[in-house]
C-alpha cells in the first residue's frame, strides 16, 4: 500500500521516467518562455542505470529563464548526437 501511495504522489508531482526522451520534448519545454534563446543540457548517468538530463534555458545575455530536470531510461538519437560524446551540450531553439 505503501509503495501505490508514493508511485500516485510521484505522478503528482510530475515525477517519473520517460522511457525515451527527444529533443523536441525538451526544445519544447524550454520555449515555453518567449525570452530563451537557446539551451544548456547537462547528462548525468545514474547507477540503475538511468539517464537524468537537466535543460536550462537562457536569454541572449546568458540570463537563466527556465530549469526542468529529466530521468529517463534511453536518450533518442537525435539528443544523444547533442551531446556529441560528452556531458554537456548546447541547443538552439
Amino acid at each position: 500500500m505503501l509503495f501505490a501511495s508514493l508511485a500516485v504522489a510521484g505522478m503528482l508531482l510530475g515525477i517519473g521516467v520517460i522511457a525515451c526522451l527527444t529533443l523536441s520534448r525538451v526544445r519544447s519545454a524550454l520555449s515555453r518562455r518567449t525570452a530563451t534563446r537557446y539551451g544548456r543540457l547537462i547528462k548525468r548517468e545514474l547507477e540503475n542505470g538511468d539517464v537524468e538530463v537537466i535543460a536550462i534555458g537562457l536569454t541572449d545575455a546568458g540570463v537563466r529563464t527556465v530549469e526542468k530536470t529529466y530521468v529517463a531510461k534511453a536518450l533518442a538519437p537525435d539528443l544523444n548526437d547533442a551531446f556529441k560524446h560528452g556531458q554537456t551540450a548546447r541547443i538552439e531553439l
